[in-house]
């Protein structure tokens, strides 16, 4: 996590865990899909940063996911930081992250 260049820092970090968990356990699969049952759920699309401070979680979810037969498609924006898609209006790579979204809902059947 110390070589990360994101606009986050594992102090952040911890202070949004202990905030977002409010003395639950992290290990609840409410509170993080990496300790849920993956098997059955629909297609994933993740999207991540180069320089997302969680990149290691996310593809260990994907993995995980890959485990239990799951659909996965991982897109790793270079030079991307956490929840770069909300910079719309000023980050071009934003723009196409949102387009990729709308492909891939697009392209989901519902059955």
């Amino acid at each position: 996590l110390k070589d990360v260049n994101d606009w986050i820092d594992y102090e952040m970090l911890e202070n949004f865990k202990k905030s977002y968990l409010k003395g639950q356990n992290p290990s609840n699969p409410l509170a993080s899909p990496i300790y849920g049952n993956l098997e059955g759920i629909p297609p994933l699309l993740m999207q991540c940063g180069s320089r997302e401070l969680l990149l290691c979680d996310v593809n260990r979810l994907r993995d995980l996911a890959i485990e239990k037969d799951v659909k996965v498609n991982l897109e790793v924006w270079q030079g991307m930081f956490h929840s770069w898609q909300l910079f719309y209006s000023h980050l071009p790579e934003s723009e196409g992250s949102l387009r990729s979204i709308g492909d891939f809902v697009k392209g989901l059947s519902f059955e």
